[in-house]
């Protein structure tokens, strides 16, 4: 039987990650969190997704024996290979986002939304889902 190649930085993160999207559910009783939300990148208003992540991080730690947060650092020297996604969809998100409200500001709704993640969550999903339609579309026609 043959060793796993070791684990690259990106690749720990990414799991931890997803684990972190598991642990939300459980503490923050039903939350989720938008495609391609980044955990580790949570805020003080975000407290759930810290939660979330720190607790990710101390199973997988158990786990493995790898140091997250060296992979984390590690990861991010790198450069994230999702922030290019992650910004496009953002971008649509916004336009949306605008498009339902055109008298007003995305950030400012954001605000007006306790928790504003619920309703950038929508946008952020309808933005993700426009963006795999589209590649669909492009590889159709390649």
């Amino acid at each position: 039987m043959s060793e796993a190649a070791p684990k690259t930085d990106a690749q720990i993160v990414t799991e931890v990650n997803d684990l972190a999207r598991k642990m939300l559910a459980y503490l923050g009783v039903g939350f989720t969190a938008p495609p391609g939300f980044k955990f580790y990148e949570a805020d003080e208003r975000e407290w759930r997704a810290r939660e979330a992540w720190r607790r990710a991080a101390e199973v997988y730690e158990w786990i493995t024996g790898t140091e997250v947060h060296d992979a984390l650092l590690a990861f991010q020297e790198e450069g994230d290979p999702v922030a290019e996604t992650a910004a496009r969809h953002e971008t649509i998100a916004r336009a949306l986002c605008k498009a339902h409200h055109p008298d007003r500001d995305p950030d400012e709704i954001q605000a007006d939304f306790d928790p504003p993640i619920r309703l950038w969550h929508g946008y952020l999903k309808a933005a993700a889902a426009a963006d795999e339609a589209l590649a669909t579309r492009e590889a159709a026609q390649a």
